[in-house]
């Protein structure tokens, strides 16, 4: 998803919100300096033009962005007829275009939320369920700028406050949603580095030699295994062995120290804690509950 990183600099000054009905759609964008406009297409597709030759396509429901960085030209797909609601305003600003699925700095950007005048602004993008809160803000700008109330630009600024939160907080949902999907590339070492636990369960793994033998580094491994399993390589490890040592009850009737022994770990009191921790009950009930089964 590409979005906007807008530091607002001066307060906003509503300029116009209206809802649009009009055929024979065409106007072209360039770089409209200190302009921010917020849209919901109603009714209608259009068409973006780029410079060099790209053409992007608005469907009804789609929320669009105008601001400072536009260059294109927008025109009607087949003429047809256009509704929009929309809101401008003049805002002194400086205006980053970004993608989701290279934007890894979250914590920056959350800092930035929270000191600074930061608010981030989808380029266009179906909302979904987000859609009809989105378009019910952007009524209320319309009615109170049109109304008579000597208040009304008090009431249409914090309906466009308003509106800017929840646009910053739909990006950011999706920025994180963004970075906890792992690339295919990380989900191959992951299993990789299980195929590594499988094989190796029985002396003692070091995490940093599966890294090396990998290639990444350990760091590297811990955030990726962490994400795609929900646990670090270590629980991982402890869970694996203690889930083959669950086997050896059930299968071969061995006992505790016999047991730790064919997953490597030759204390048998460490053996025992690890398995309490990892199945919530202590060995010696797992296994006369075995055995009464």
């Amino acid at each position: 998803m590409i979005f906007y990183e807008i530091e607002l600099q001066s307060i906003p000054q509503i300029k116009f919100s209206l809802d649009v009905s009009l055929d024979n759609y065409q106007v072209k964008f360039e770089n409209y300096a200190d302009f921010l406009e917020l849209t919901i297409v109603l009714e209608g597709r259009t068409v973006r033009s780029y410079s060099d030759g790209t053409l992007t396509y608005c469907n009804p429901g789609m929320f669009v962005t105008i601001n400072q960085l536009s260059n294109f030209s927008i025109t009607a797909f087949n003429n047809e007829h256009q509704r929009h609601i929309t809101v401008g305003v003049n805002v002194k600003h400086s205006c980053v275009k970004r993608d989701s699925e290279t934007c890894h700095d979250i914590e920056r950007i959350k800092k930035g939320i929270l000191e600074k005048r930061l608010i981030l602004i989808p380029d266009m993008v179906l909302l979904k369920e987000q859609h009809e809160e989105v378009a019910s803000r952007i009524t209320k700008i319309i009615r109170s700028f049109s109304s008579n109330d000597a208040r009304r630009s008090s009431y249409s600024l914090a309906h466009w406050f308003h509106l800017t939160s929840l646009l910053t907080e739909y990006v950011l949902n999706e920025i994180e949603k963004t970075a906890n999907e792992l690339p295919p590339s990380a989900m191959n070492y992951v299993e990789q580095a299980k195929r590594y636990i499988e094989k190796h369960y029985v002396r003692k793994i070091f995490i940093k030699d599966i890294a090396q033998t990998l290639n990444i580094s350990e760091g590297y491994l811990f955030d990726i295994f962490k994400k795609a399993t929900g646990m670090s390589v270590l629980d991982y490890i402890n869970h694996y062995r203690v889930n083959i040592v669950k086997q050896y009850v059930t299968t071969y009737n061995l006992s505790l120290c016999e047991s730790a022994l064919q997953v490597g770990i030759e204390d048998p009191a460490y053996m025992s804690r690890l398995f309490k921790k990892v199945t919530g009950i202590s060995y010696r009930e797992f296994a006369s509950k075995t055995e009464r089964t």
